[in-house]
């Protein structure tokens, strides 16, 4: 036998009979429910919808492998009328979300189940319940105890209910400057170069320089407009979050922020394409963002330039 943390919500009424349906159902299919916290009632999470949640956290003892539990639990959302998961940041109103989060001290990474649950520690609404019935437990990362991260991220939400930040006087384009994001993450995942090192975002176009060793082809134009264009016609979700620097670092690159910047810092998410340290305006979901097209380019001597427009 081992032990199992599941997390489960809903946002959509009746949200306690859904609750208490899954629980039945894990009951009967996945072990012996040996514990379960009290629901708690939270505000979406990555993306906006007038439906509040109701979030707990169960612990199993369950004979099935994790690959098995991961079958059970996806057959029991699909038949509580949940007929896909949340795929690239994209997250919507759901009956029933039963997401496996510890698994004894297994370790997974591949493209079906990741455990411990990737987004465990980020998530409150997880950390709350899960705290309630095993505060000692052991997370893996952070190395904290599971009070003790239901206490950190406590203060983050704290922070981000009234946050600090360095004054932020550029008048910016909120379409432009997530476009910016979008062409950033874009160009680092195909070419390995990082972001801008340097850029310029207006209303009517925008240029930012890359380090490449070669110049674009009109078939990389081709395939990065492409690509972007995916990512705005996706309609992710565009949120953010706010932590404190000592939580970034190495995580983010800290020596371009100014030196007298705060100590709060703003973490800007276009789903779960990009995330990047930033202060400035963006839309809220990437379908707001309007048609992406280069207008020109230009290569010299190592940097690649790249000027785009947003057309309605």
């Amino acid at each position: 036998m081992s032990i199992a943390y599941l997390g489960l919500g809903t946002n959509i009424e009746p949200r306690v009979d859904h609750l208490r349906e899954a629980l039945r159902a894990l009951e009967q299919q996945v072990g012996i429910l040996l514990k379960c916290s009290s629901f708690i009632e939270t505000k979406p999470w990555g993306f906006i919808s007038k439906h509040n949640f109701l979030n707990g956290v169960a612990c199993f003892d369950t004979n099935l492998q994790p690959y098995d539990l991961l079958e059970v639990t996806e057959k029991i959302e699909f038949s509580m009328g949940r007929t896909h998961k949340s795929h690239e940041g994209r997250y919507e109103d759901r009956t029933i979300d039963i997401d496996i989060l510890i698994y004894e001290n297994i370790k997974i990474e591949s493209p079906r189940l990741t455990i411990p649950h990737p987004r465990l520690c980020q998530r409150l609404f997880v950390a709350i319940p899960l705290a309630e019935i095993a505060p000692d437990l052991i997370l893996t990362p952070p190395g904290m105890t599971a009070k003790q991260l239901s206490i950190e991220l406590k203060k983050q939400k704290d922070m981000e209910e009234a946050p600090i930040f360095n004054p932020h006087n550029k008048a910016e384009y909120p379409p432009m400057h997530t476009a910016e994001h979008i062409l950033n993450g874009t160009m680092n995942k195909i070419y390995g170069c990082g972001r801008a090192f340097s850029s310029h975002i207006e209303r009517t176009k925008s240029k930012l320089d890359y380090h490449l060793a070669e110049t674009l082809t009109e078939q990389d134009i081709h395939d990065i407009e492409k690509r972007v264009n995916d990512i705005i016609q996706a309609d992710l979700n565009v949120w953010t979050e706010t932590v404190s620097k000592t939580d970034v670092t190495g995580r983010f690159d800290l020596t371009r922020l100014p030196e007298n910047s705060s100590e709060n810092v703003r973490i800007v998410h276009v789903g779960d394409y990009d995330e990047c340290l930033c202060v400035g305006q963006h839309v809220k979901s990437t379908s707001e963002i309007g048609h992406f097209r280069i207008s020109s380019t230009r290569w010299n001597n190592g940097i690649q330039r790249i000027v785009f427009r947003l057309d309605n």
